[in-house]
């Protein structure tokens, strides 16, 4: 809102906006669904005093709008300056945009998706599938003399038989239980997390101390051309292609410093967390959602599960996943089932930067 000539918050779309700046900063959304969230959240454009909906272009126009990161630009003046305004969002978020837009084309039409069925009497709906032929199972209800039951078949139909829902979840939380990690390998493996975690933690502060220094250094640069423009040592033309290169090495060094929002994160918590879900691995199906059991199945067969109709499963594990369930003998399971085994000391070196 303009008070006095100076731009203050906007009480009915101020917490709206930052939302907006933190979704599209996440990296998940492509610019075509933000603008349709920005106009579910009530947000609008003015127009001779009318209220427009926003557009794709006039979206993408806000989130390349350096004023909400508390800059003011100017097609006379060269120069950026910081306004007295209150920055919405800090220089890193809106590189960090920056980078993202870069890296999408919003002209592509969104590729129309079936909505997946999350029926929760149906959990393992297409994501167990025929031994056979290879395609999910589908599954329906059948109708008793006093009330329906819930059965799985085969999608292709190569088997008439139908599998008693039932059946078929005891069948997979009696694998999952099977697969549990020890309560010693989760012990062992959450450390090691929080000790990785440390790690990079350091290379992370010493990489923003480094883009810190190099922000400083393109900003000092950024002035020199502006004042050699000003005194014609540079063409305009000059000047737009060196302030281009010089505004995409901020680009890096701002998201170089986005990546630091890792310390930000309670890393004991997730250990916790992971701790608490990996401990009892039918339980966790048990209390799950459809969607979190389809992420939990994914995880730790992803190659998917195949039943065969004399009531067992066919899996292969996640190498990723044998490595936390083989903690406990000081070796890592790098394959199965050739249990080929690699050192704890030697996994370590995967990490990037290390």
């Amino acid at each position: 809102m303009n008070e006095n000539k100076i731009p203050i918050e906007d009480p009915e779309t101020w917490d709206k906006m930052k939302q907006v700046w933190d979704l599209i900063a996440a990296g998940n959304k492509p610019l075509r669904q933000m603008t349709a969230i920005m106009n579910k959240m009530g947000l609008h454009t003015i127009y001779k005093g009318r209220n427009i909906k926003i557009k794709i272009p006039t979206a993408q126009r806000i989130f390349r709008n350096k004023f909400y990161a508390g800059i003011l630009t100017s097609p006379t003046y060269k120069e950026e300056v910081q306004g007295q305004h209150k920055p919405m969002i800090s220089m890193e978020q809106f590189y960090k945009v920056q980078n993202i837009l870069d890296g999408r084309c919003v002209n592509k039409k969104s590729i129309n998706i079936k909505k997946s069925r999350t029926d929760k009497a149906f959990p393992l709906r297409r994501i167990v599938k025929c031994s056979e032929c290879g395609i999910g199972l589908t599954a329906g209800w059948s109708k008793g003399r006093t009330k329906h039951y819930p059965y799985y078949r085969c999608a292709g139909g190569c088997k008439t038989t139908s599998i008693p829902a039932k059946k078929l979840d005891d069948t997979v939380i009696e694998l999952l239980q099977k697969i549990t990690p020890k309560k010693e390998c989760l012990e062992l493996f959450t450390q090691y997390v929080i000790e990785e975690y440390e790690e990079r933690l350091k290379t992370l502060k010493s990489a923003r101390n480094r883009a810190d220094g190099e922000i400083e250094r393109l900003t000092d640069m950024r002035k020199v051309l502006v004042k050699k423009n000003m005194m014609g040592v540079y063409t305009d033309e000059i000047f737009l292609e060196q302030n281009a290169l010089i505004d995409k090495k901020m680009t890096v060094a701002q998201t170089a410093k986005s990546d630091t929002m890792l310390e930000k994160y309670d890393i004991h918590k997730l250990a916790d967390f992971i701790k608490a879900t990996l401990s009892d691995l039918g339980a966790t199906y048990k209390k799950s959602t459809v969607t979190q059991v389809r992420a939990l199945i994914g995880s730790i067969f992803p190659s998917g599960l195949s039943y065969n109709y004399d009531g067992t499963l066919n899996h292969e594990i996640n190498p990723m996943y044998q490595a936390i369930f083989n903690f406990d003998v000081g070796r890592v399971a790098y394959c199965d089932p050739t249990e080929n085994r690699t050192l704890i000391a030697r996994l370590k070196t995967w990490c990037p930067n290390r």
